[in-house]
């Protein structure tokens, strides 16, 4: 399987969790949860591997508050590996931000975020 882009993942990010935000977003009100009791995962949890699942729950019974580390490429299934913290981070972000999302999917601020993000990763590629 090939490894796929920064904005490859972006466009599967968004298009999971646009299909039914409130059933695929994991989340607790406003809070973000990296696994959710039903099994819905954040947008960093959904491409990792069975193994970086299981570290982070250890290190967070509760399953919420991960914080991204190196070497994140180790927990991630193949194809996601390879990206930046900070691309990372700003993916999450996307899924996190209550004001990014409705029932019907990206909001009018979503739309911002998912094109800042967008021109915020072609910067870091061209670093």
């Amino acid at each position: 399987m090939k490894t796929l882009s920064c904005e490859e993942i972006i466009k599967e990010t968004v298009a999971f969790y646009s299909q039914d935000p409130n059933a695929r977003r994991s989340m607790d009100g406003d809070e973000c949860l990296f696994q959710h009791n039903d099994g819905r995962r954040c947008s960093v949890g959904r491409c990792m591997t069975q193994n970086g699942i299981k570290k982070v729950l250890s290190e967070n019974a509760n399953g919420d508050g991960c914080e991204l580390e190196e070497p994140l490429d180790y927990y991630l299934l193949k194809r996601y590996q390879g990206k930046s913290l900070e691309f990372w981070d700003n993916l999450q972000n996307l899924h996190d931000m209550p004001a990014n999302w409705d029932a019907k999917g990206l909001t009018g601020v979503g739309k911002v975020y998912l094109e800042w993000l967008r021109d915020r990763t072609r910067k870091m590629v061209g670093k």
